[in-house]
Parts: C-alpha cells; sequence; structure tokens
C-alpha cells in the first residue's frame, strides 16, 4: 500500500493536497509537528480537519511531545490511525484503549535516533509499526543510513506486524524497502512535486 502524506505550513495548502488524493487514494497521511518535539511546526487542526469533510481514511503522525493529550482531538475528527514516537509515548495501554473506543489503530514510530531495542518493551502490544528514514520535522530530507536494516529487524521481531516506511520514498526506496519487509509506503514530496501527482503515486503503488 501507497499513502500520500502531506506536510505544510498552513490549512489551505493541506486541504488542497488532501482533495486532491482524494482523486488516487483511499487513505492520507497528515504530518504534524509541534516545534518542541521537532525543529519546524506544521499545520495541525483537528478541528479544521472536520471541516474538509472527506471521505478518505486518515493517519496523523504526532511529532509532539505530548501525543497522550493531543490523540484524542484527532480521534474526535475522525482518525483512523494515530502514528506517536517511542520516545514520546507515557501510557501505550490508555491509549491503545482511548482508540479502540473511537475504533481506530495506533502506530508506534521508531525515528533515525531511536535502536531497534527501544521497542522490545512494546512489541507484543503494538502490531502497527513505522520506520522514519529521516528525523522528524522537515518534509523533503535525505534519508539517514541504516533505515531498510531496521525494517527487516522489526520483521524477524514481528513477522505478522504491519511495517510501515516514511520519509524520501522514491520508486528505488519503494523497492527497498518492500524488499526488506515493509507494508506500507508513505510519501510526501515524491507525490506532490510531481506534475502528475497521480501518476507518481501509481508509479509507487505498481511497486
Amino acid at each position: 500500500m501507497v499513502i500520500p502524506s502531506i506536510n505544510c505550513s498552513d490549512f489551505a495548502a493541506a486541504a488542497s493536497q488532501i482533495k486532491k488524493s482524494e482523486e488516487f487514494s483511499e487513505w492520507i497521511h497528515i504530518d504534524v509537528s509541534d516545534g518542541k518535539f521537532t525543529d519546524v511546526k506544521s499545520w495541525g487542526n483537528p478541528d479544521e480537519l472536520k471541516s474538509i469533510n472527506t471521505k478518505q481514511n486518515i493517519e496523523v503522525h504526532l511529532m509532539v511531545e505530548n501525543p497522550d493529550e493531543k490523540a484524542l482531538l484527532w480521534l474526535e475528527a475522525g482518525v483512523k490511525r494515530i502514528i506517536v514516537h517511542v520516545q514520546t509515548i507515557r501510557d501505550p495501554r490508555s491509549l491503545m484503549s482511548l482508540a479502540d473506543n473511537y475504533s481506530a489503530e495506533i502506530m508506534l514510530a521508531l525515528d533515525p535516533s531511536q535502536s531497534i531495542e527501544n521497542t522490545h518493551p512494546y512489541l507484543k502490544e503494538f502490531k502497527l509499526l513505522q520506520v522514519l528514514t529521516v528525523f522528524p520535522g522537515l518534509s523533503g530530507q535525505r534519508e539517514q543510513s541504516g533505515w531498510a536494516e531496521k525494517i527487516k529487524s522489526l520483521r524477524e521481531l514481528s513477522p505478522t506486524a504491519t511495517i510501515e516506511v516514511d520519509g524520501g520514498m522514491d520508486p528505488m526506496d519503494a523497492r527497498i524497502a518492500k524488499d526488506a519487509g515493509a507494508d506500507i509506503i508513505v510519501s510526501g514530496s515524491y507525490i506532490f512535486s510531481s506534475p502528475d501527482p497521480k501518476g507518481a503515486y501509481e508509479e509507487l503503488n505498481s511497486i
């Protein structure tokens, strides 16, 4: 599966990309950076998301200091999946119980600063895992080394987990990610910087 990623500084840009992606994708991924956990701040207003009234399934990547506190607002806005970073999560069982109440999922993210060992306490509970190939925040970064090896390690540790990879994904990286064991590719710049976003999405999806 390929999910288009939105990382915008304002609501108008985010709404435009969401509307555009409705033409070719059933899912959309929204990056929310708070400028504290990350170096930059992006658009991230769940009340404004409600006004778009999209029929897409939405996953929200909470690159924030306090995802446990922010999760409820996004769940109330109708998102189907919330992604939280392993170093920010405080009460995983409570967070997963909250998501269950809204028929939503929680995915655990591992960014380049975090080792595979940091996921070990959570692998029995989390069956959705993300490997972020870049540092949280700015879109369009160059990938850090070692991300494919992390995917392979997570696949060995959790054979039945759904593994998502996010950050700088183009066709070459998508093939590497698939071969390493990833199930979901998240791509923003490659799709939305293309003169033909639908074509770029379908190229990735064909892989």
